[in-house]
């Protein structure tokens, strides 16, 4: 299995979470970067369930962990959402704000197998662009979801783009990548203006 910055390595206060698969600790990795990037926008929660749950072996955030906010956005984490047809999505993140819906979803695995992983095919990791399998995955996420105006996939690579549709829905792809410092801070740029068109509309 492919390998990560050491800043994915120890995710969780002090706890090293090295037995968990490199996707999930991506998955954590982006979750703390929006909770400090919506903390910088917005302030500390108003309400928040606990983020970590530990046991003597192993450390995890639960499913459906939810911050509330002063503005009335709540940010929650892999959530089970019911689609048009019933089925139940879980998108990674979801920000919700008067029934309306941003959602966020990590990539680090590739479609073509387990093994198939950001930076596990010969181009360095960090580098490289999006799948189009993870737009489709967005269109998909867009499409079923009542209230969705919005669907980005977060990936470690360096390509950031945003696809807007006449009628001013968005899908596109977010590149952070542990390590990044400068680099995140300009797609945390583009993802704080994607935030205001959600707040303002």
């Amino acid at each position: 299995m492919g390998t990560v910055s050491s800043s994915c390595s120890h995710l969780i206060g002090n706890r090293y979470v090295g037995d968990l698969d490199i996707p999930t600790i991506y998955e954590y990795w982006v979750l703390f970067q929006l909770l400090n990037f919506l903390r910088d926008r917005w302030g500390d929660p108003v309400e928040t369930a606990p983020l970590v749950s530990t046991s003597a072996t192993a450390a995890d955030v639960p499913d459906g962990f939810r911050a509330s906010y002063r503005n009335g956005a709540v940010l929650r984490f892999q959530a089970e959402i019911p689609s048009y047809s019933r089925l139940v999505l879980r998108p990674d993140f979801s920000l919700n704000r008067n029934g309306r819906l941003l959602l966020l979803d990590a990539k680090y695995r590739k479609t073509g197998g387990e093994g198939a992983l950001y930076g596990n095919d010969g181009e360095a990791f960090g580098q490289g662009t999006f799948q189009s399998d993870d737009l489709i995955k967005m269109h998909a996420y867009r499409d079923a979801l009542p209230g969705a105006v919005g669907a980005w996939a977060i990936y470690p690579g360096s390509s950031t783009r945003t696809f807007e549709s006449k009628e001013g829905i968005k899908v596109g792809a977010l590149a952070l990548c542990p390590g990044a410092a400068r680099a995140n801070q300009m797609v945390l740029e583009e993802l704080g203006q994607q935030l205001a068109w959600f707040l303002d509309a």
